[in-house]
């Protein structure tokens, strides 16, 4: 394609492409207020939410979880498929295996750096996220400054 007929395509694209990030943004803020104002109508009569399973879990079954839900995601799949091979020698395929579990092992180490901290924060503050109230102001606050920041790029 020639570059004038490229921007004029872009030009052509610019304002759909705005229309549908604006419509977003509002929607997310919308959904947004409607939990916070949820959250101060809830007040801070209604206690701790009871956290009930119904079953009894055993202690390794969340990790066992996570660990399948991350090894059958098509999302990390692709992206090892994509980025793993350009580790690999290209003259000696009989290293190629080494090579590419160099990467993805520290993939994994960053992941369950991040995911554990993730936990331990979530294990240090649940006190908190047993208020109803607390939740719904987080689940408000979390879609309404995601829309505003999506607005003013």
């Amino acid at each position: 394609m020639a570059p004038d007929r490229i921007a004029r395509v872009c030009r052509c694209v610019e304002a759909p492409f705005a229309l549908v990030k604006f419509t977003g943004a509002v929607a997310l803020v919308g959904l947004g207020i409607r939990s916070l104002w949820e959250a101060w109508r809830i007040g801070p009569a209604h206690g701790a939410v009871e956290l009930t399973l119904s079953e009894p879990e055993r202690r390794g079954t969340p990790f066992l979880r996570g660990l399948l839900t991350n090894l059958t995601s098509p999302k990390a799949t692709l992206f090892f498929l994509a980025a793993l091979p350009q580790f690999v020698p290209a003259g000696s395929p009989g290293q190629a295996l080494p090579v590419a579990l160099r990467p993805a092992m520290i993939a994994v180490a960053f992941s369950m750096t991040g995911l554990g901290l993730t936990a331990l924060s979530v294990h240090r503050i649940r006190h908190l996220l047993r208020s109803r109230r607390v939740q719904e102001a987080l689940l408000g606050a979390t879609p309404t400054t995601l829309g505003v920041r999506v607005t003013t790029e």
